[in-house]
C-alpha cells in the first residue's frame, strides 16, 4: 500500500508501492500508460530544447540565490523576492471557460459566497509576482472579477485548453515586454506560493515550461480526477494520466506525484505549444499537458511539500472546499 502523504516512486519499470485501480472506469485512458510516442515538431527549436526521445539534458546547474539541486529536483526558497530577479517580467494568467462539462458555470459558481473565478484572481494577486490578467470565453465572468483591480480579457470560446487562452492573451502588444508567463487555472483557488514560484523557477533555470506537483496519497492513488505526474530524477515530466501509471516502461527511477494546476512558459514555448495540434492521448484523457510532452517540449516539475488542497473539478470538491473554507473561517472567529 501506499504511505500517506508520500510520493509512489517506481524503480525500474516495477511498481514499488500502491496497486492500480482495477477495471477501467468514466475519464480512464483505454491504453497502458506508457510514455508517450513523440510526433515531429514542425521546428527543431533550441529555446524548447527539441530532444530524440531517447535523450534528455542533463540537470542544470542551479544558482546560489535559492536551495540546492537533490536527487528529485529543488528545495525552493518561496520568497518571490529573492527567487525572481528584477529583470524578469511575470504577466499572470487566469484562464476560465464558463462552458465546463463536469461543473457547469464552474467560474461563477460560489465558494464561501464570492464567485470560484473570483477567488482564484485574488489569490494569484497574493502571490505579487507581477500583472494579473481575467482570461475568460464570457462577459459574465469578467464581470464577477471586475472590482478587484486586475484586467479582465475576452478570449475566443473556440479555444481548446487553458494554455490557447493564455496564448491569446499574451499575443497582445501591452504585453510584448513579459517574458515568462504564469498560468493559474481558474479552478485552483487554493495554489500555494510554493506551487507557483516553483513553476516559475523551473523556466528561470532553463526549462521552457514549468509545472509543480506534490506527494501522492494512498486515498487518490484510484481518483481519476486527481492528475497524476511521472517524474525522473532531474525534475522533468515523462507522462501525466489520471489512472495511475502501472506499466513497466519507464527507462529510469522515477516517481509518481500529483500534479498541480499551475504552469510557467518562456513566451517563446507558450506560443509553440498553442500551435501545435493536440494529440490522441490529450484527447482521449482530457490533459493539456500531454501536448508538450509529445512534441519533445520539457515539462520541469517542481516538487511541494505537502499535498495540495484540490482543484474544484466537480460537485463533491465544490462542496469539500466549502466544508474546508467553513472550518477556516470558524477557527479564526
Amino acid at each position: 500500500m501506499v504511505a500517506g502523504g508520500a510520493s509512489v516512486p517506481v524503480d525500474g519499470g516495477r511498481q514499488r508501492q500502491g496497486t492500480a485501480a482495477s477495471g477501467r472506469k468514466a475519464g480512464a485512458p483505454s491504453h497502458p500508460i506508457r510514455p508517450l510516442r513523440r510526433y515531429p515538431a514542425t521546428t527543431a527549436c533550441r529555446s524548447c530544447r527539441h530532444l530524440s526521445p531517447s535523450t534528455r539534458y542533463p540537470p542544470t546547474t542551479y544558482g546560489d540565490c535559492i536551495g540546492v539541486p537533490c536527487h528529485r529536483g529543488t528545495t525552493f526558497d518561496t520568497n518571490p523576492e529573492r527567487v525572481l530577479p528584477f529583470a524578469v517580467h511575470v504577466l499572470c494568467v487566469v484562464p476560465a471557460r464558463l462552458g465546463s462539462t463536469r461543473l457547469p458555470r464552474k467560474p461563477l459558481r460560489l465558494l464561501a459566497g464570492e464567485p470560484l473565478v473570483r477567488l482564484v484572481a485574488r489569490r494569484v494577486l497574493e502571490l505579487d509576482l507581477g500583472p494579473v490578467v481575467v482570461a475568460a470565453d464570457d462577459c459574465q465572468v469578467l464581470e464577477a472579477v471586475a472590482s478587484l483591480g486586475v484586467e479582465g480579457v475576452l478570449t475566443s470560446p473556440n479555444h481548446r485548453c487553458g494554455t490557447e487562452r493564455v496564448a491569446e492573451v499574451a499575443r497582445l502588444p501591452r504585453y510584448a515586454q513579459m517574458d515568462m508567463v504564469l498560468n493559474v487555472q481558474g479552478d485552483e483557488p487554493f495554489v500555494a506560493v510554493e506551487a507557483a514560484v516553483g513553476a516559475v523557477h523551473r523556466v528561470r533555470i532553463g526549462d521552457p515550461v514549468g509545472t509543480a506537483a506534490a506527494p501522492l496519497r494512498a486515498e487518490d492513488v484510484a481518483e481519476l480526477h486527481r492528475v497524476k505526474v511521472v517524474v525522473d530524477r532531474a525534475g522533468h515530466a515523462l507522462r501525466f494520466s489520471r489512472a495511475f501509471p502501472a506499466s513497466g516502461a519507464w527507462p529510469c527511477e522515477v516517481q509518481v506525484m500529483q500534479h498541480i494546476g499551475v504552469y510557467a512558459y518562456s513566451k517563446q514555448a507558450l506560443l509553440r505549444w498553442a500551435a501545435l495540434r493536440p494529440v490522441p492521448e490529450e484527447l482521449e484523457e482530457g490533459l493539456e499537458q500531454l501536448r508538450p510532452l509529445a512534441y519533445g517540449i520539457t515539462v520541469g516539475v517542481a516538487e511541494v511539500g505537502a499535498p495540495p488542497l484540490p482543484g474544484i473539478d466537480t460537485e463533491a470538491d465544490l462542496a469539500r472546499a466549502e466544508a474546508y473554507m467553513d472550518s477556516v473561517s470558524q477557527r479564526v472567529g
